[in-house]
Parts: C-alpha cells; sequence; structure tokens
C-alpha cells in the first residue's frame, strides 16, 4: 500500500465537503444547522444519523467520524482507499511519500493503462486481425455486447501498433508491464485477448492477455507482471463491480476464470469475483473477509482440476470463518456455457442448492478411495480442522 505525505491527506480533509460526500450515498434531509437522516449503520425509522461540516454522528449507534471513517465504513474500504477515492471525487492531487528518492506517477499510469485498454479494444473491433479474434470469440458464444462491456481488447501481433501510439519513448511503458523491461520496445503482450483488469475504483491497473490461436506460445493466460499498480496475489479479477454487492449480501460467489465471472456478473450474479490464473489465496480470502462476507459459494468447473480447487478454497475460507459451500453444475459445464444453455433461474437453482463445505469434502474424498468408512469420514473432518 502506499503512503501518501501528512501535509498532502491534511489539504485532501479541508477541501472535503462533508455534507456533499455523504448526501452523494444517501438522502439527507435538513434540520437546522446540520442535516439528518436515518443512520446507514444499522436499522432504525426515526432519524438519529446527523451530519455536521466536518463530522458525522448517530445518537442511536453512536457511529461518528469524519470523510475517510464514513467511506471506510459505508464502502468497506481500507484508510488508503478512502484517501484515494476522496481525491478522486474532489480533485486533489496526492503526494505520494518518497521511495528510494523518487515518486511514483500513479495517475499517469492510470492513464497509460486505460489509453492501452482503449487501443486494444479498438484494434478488435476495427481491425482485419481484429475480425480473426472475433470470429473466435463469436463461436465461444462472446457476443459484441459481451465484447463492448468488458472492454475486452486484441493485443496486436505488431507491437509497434500500440507502442507507437502510446508513445515509444515513454519510460512508463516498462514500469507498467506493456513493454519488457529487458528488451527495448518489445511489448509483453503479442496476439492475445485483452481482460482489462481494475482496482476497487475501476481504474485499468493491469491486463490478463489469453491466447486464441493454435500456434500461440506460453500459457492459456499469461497477466501483466508485478508492477506499482499492479500485485497479482491480492487482486480478484471483477472485485470493483462486484465489491458493493458483496458487501451488502454478505455472500461472495467464487469462480475459476475471467470469463465466467464476467458472464455470472451481466447475468444479475454481481457479487461474483474470481483470482486471476493463480491460485486463490489468504490474500483474496483477507480481502472479502473485510467487506464483511459471511458465506462463500464455490462455483467452479464440474471436472476433476475445479473440484480439487474447490477443496482447497473452501478450506481457506473455512480457517476464516467464513461459511463454505460448493455449488455444483453439470457434468462438462463451467458457469460460462451453463449460462448460455440456461435461464438465470437455474442457476439460481445451483447455487441455491450449494453443499455445505464438510459434506462437499467427504463426497470428494469418497470418490478418491472409491467408498466410504466411519474412519474415512474421521479423516476428511480431520482434514478440514
Amino acid at each position: 500500500m502506499p503512503l501518501y505525505a501528512t501535509a498532502s491527506v491534511e489539504e485532501l480533509r479541508s477541501k472535503v465537503d462533508l455534507i456533499e460526500l455523504i448526501g452523494s450515498y444517501m438522502p439527507l434531509k435538513k434540520y437546522g444547522a446540520q442535516f439528518k437522516a436515518c443512520c446507514p449503520f444499522h436499522q432504525e425509522k426515526t432519524p438519529s444519523f446527523y451530519v455536521y461540516p466536518d463530522h458525522y454522528h448517530c445518537f442511536g449507534c453512536n457511529a461518528h467520524g469524519d470523510a475517510m471513517g464514513f467511506i471506510m465504513q459505508y464502502l468497506k474500504l481500507s484508510f488508503i482507499e478512502s484517501i484515494e477515492l476522496l481525491a478522486e471525487k474532489f480533485q486533489v492531487r496526492l503526494e505520494r511519500a518518497e521511495e528510494a528518492g523518487e515518486k511514483i506517477p500513479v495517475k499517469e499510469m492510470k492513464e497509460l493503462m486505460l489509453n492501452a485498454a482503449r487501443l486494444f479494444h479498438l484494434h478488435l473491433l476495427f481491425t482485419e486481425e481484429g475480425k480473426e479474434a472475433q470470429k473466435y470469440l463469436f463461436e465461444r458464444g462472446i457476443s459484441l455486447e459481451f465484447i463492448e462491456r468488458s472492454m475486452l481488447g486484441l493485443a496486436p501481433l505488431d507491437p509497434e501498433l500500440i507502442v507507437g501510439m502510446l508513445g515509444k519513448e515513454n519510460p512508463l511503458l516498462k514500469e507498467v508491464g506493456l513493454v519488457m523491461k529487458q528488451r527495448q520496445n518489445h511489448c509483453f503482450f503479442i496476439s492475445r485477448l485483452m481482460f482489462p483488469i481494475r482496482d476497487y475504483q475501476g481504474a485499468v491497473i493491469g491486463f490478463s492477455g489469453r491466447h486464441y490461436k493454435k500456434e500461440s506460445t506460453g500459457g492459456k493466460y499469461i497477466n501483466t507482471p508485478e508492477t506499482p499498480l499492479f500485485h497479482k496475489g491480492s487482486v480478484l479479477f471483477g472485485f470493483d463491480s462486484a465489491r458493493l454487492s458483496i458487501a451488502r449480501e454478505g455472500v461472495a460467489i467464487i469462480t475459476e476464470g475471467q470469463i465466467d465471472t464476467l458472464r455470472m456478473q451481466y447475468a444479475g450474479f454481481e457479487n461474483t469475483v474470481s483470482a486471476l490464473g493463480t491460485a486463490f489465496g489468504e490474500a483474496h480470502v483477507k480481502k472479502l473477509v473485510q467487506l464483511g462476507i459471511s458465506k462463500a459459494i464455490l462455483l467452479f468447473d464440474s471436472d476433476k482440476a475445479g473440484h480439487a480447487a474447490a477443496l482447497k478454497v473452501g478450506q481457506l475460507f473455512q480457517c476464516a470463518a467464513v461459511e463454505a459451500r460448493a455449488a455444483l453444475l453439470p457434468k462438462g459445464e463451467d458457469p460460462d456455457s451453463f449460462l448460455r444453455r440456461h435461464l438465470k433461474g437455474q442457476m439460481d437453482n445451483v447455487l441455491g442448492s450449494a453443499m455445505p463445505f464438510l459434506e462437499f469434502a467427504l463426497k470428494y474424498y469418497r470418490h478418491l478411495s472409491g467408498g466410504d468408512s466411519p474412519a474415512l469420514r474421521q479423516e476428511v473432518v480431520r482434514k478440514m480442522m
């Protein structure tokens, strides 16, 4: 997490209009010199939440704080995240604490990544190379609406097409992972479908590139390398769109891949996220726990690898005192393929019938061992502890 200069944070405090801020999230009614509303932090019928120019206070639950405190509690953000959101909203430039004597130009990096995402998207939509990639996507049930909504793009075979437009001599191209640091002007992504990865505010911080040609080299997916903006081990794909829904419902749906997550969100299951081609880890669980989740529904592919992954992820949630459930799809299906063939209500049924994690684990190990026994049950319980 970045650190910001104290003077910069204090300037932000002075620029924030607390009444305007809170009023943008909930209706406020003027009451004398202050404003009041029903408290957003507990249920009540008679307003006891008062907003003053420099602080808010609830006389019902004693919630109290300033602008940063409100954003942290209402949107379930960290202190640093709340600062960044307020700075964006009230147009205050934050001065970052110096690291190794240099300032990291975060704003410029995010602007560069957004421009790259736009260029990749346009290349997919309006070039001959893009038509070939579109054909691949259409054959797999990815519509033009899906492409436009997700800002899906294409990294061209010729790196000059993108690097040239972004500024070949721009040193930030290497810093954000678009160009390899070891090789001059050599693009990190070549001839790959590009999924923008966004932070909690929706800013593009990285990409997940998927190959679509049989002759492609490298893994099925490759992600932006570690940069000042992007840390794969703690990033959840789709988190920017899912965060508020997860915090509101207290439930997170976990899928295995980017297309699965997008398909679920577009079908109305907004509280869906996934890891980025890496094992779902403790940092991911912690991020969701901070939103106050009480349940995680594991919606993985209906194959051996998917069930094994669900077992590992479920254990992480159990260890974090979060109820885990496994939603089982028909054989040969994943969330994307299932939603393309069935109505939303049928996915509701799949999620609604998700089995308790211990029951899923017992079924998994029973299948591996080819039978059931008291000893097996005891061993499963021991492994889940």
